[in-house]
């Protein structure tokens, strides 16, 4: 028998997470956007922040992380790091804060050598070679990009097929303590600005984590159906 296509859409992953979604997968149009400065999430890990962060979740939906390389857009203080290496993944942490990157380089000795590498960006330009990570993760930071479109082209660049970003960012105006208000669009916005940064399949939940959405922005991936 001839083989028939299945798109396989990332939106799967999130629906295979506590029910269906809310949000549905489109194909996103264009829609142009800047950014400003972002007030970062402080702390570090904790339980309090781990009640509303809940990197389990998030990371079940990023599926098998063993052996792969994920790129930490804007690591911040490194909290996504521990739960990243303790799925088997190897972090290259990028971030533009001298601050920041000093904390991170003091987390390798923790997580084991070669499973860390820290990397200082400007915040606009990436820091990752062609197609050097498997995937991409960028937690509270959505709107750190002066040009947001243009950055997260130059992510998927950075990545292997299917060039998967996944994003978790503040869904609406109440924020968990540790977290300073800042703007972000609303998520058919963001949905569109990936769009235009050429993701052609995207996919969101925001009724996973209590104050997040999750979104995953990728490209369609066709397998054989038998």
């Amino acid at each position: 028998m001839k083989p028939h296509t299945l798109f396989l859409l990332l939106s799967s992953a999130l629906l295979a997470c506590q029910g269906g979604s809310d949000t549905p997968e489109r194909t996103p149009g264009g829609a142009a956007g800047t950014g400003g400065d972002v007030p970062r999430t402080t702390g570090t890990r904790t339980s309090e922040r781990d009640s509303w962060q809940q990197p389990d979740v998030v990371l079940d939906i990023m599926g098998d992380l063993t052996g792969r390389t994920v790129a930490l857009l804007f690591a911040d203080d490194g909290y996504w790091v521990a739960p990243l290496v303790d799925r088997g993944a190897k972090v290259i942490a990028l971030d533009p804060d001298a601050a920041d990157r000093q904390a991170l380089e003091a987390l390798r000795d923790q997580v084991g050598a070669g499973m860390l590498e820290v990397r200082a960006t400007d915040g606009n330009t990436t820091g990752l070679g062609m197609r050097e990570a498997d995937m991409a993760l960028c937690v509270n930071n959505y709107m750190a990009p002066a040009d947001r479109i243009g950055f997260y082209q130059q992510v998927r660049l950075g990545l292997k097929e299917p060039r998967q970003i996944f994003f978790v960012d503040m869904k609406g105006p109440e924020r968990p303590a540790g977290v300073s208000p800042y703007p972000i669009p609303d998520i058919n916005t963001i949905m569109d600005e990936l769009g235009a940064a050429g993701c052609t399949d995207v996919a969101s939940r925001s009724n996973l984590l209590p104050y997040q959405f999750v979104m995953v922005g990728q490209d369609v991936h066709e397998v054989p159906y038998p």
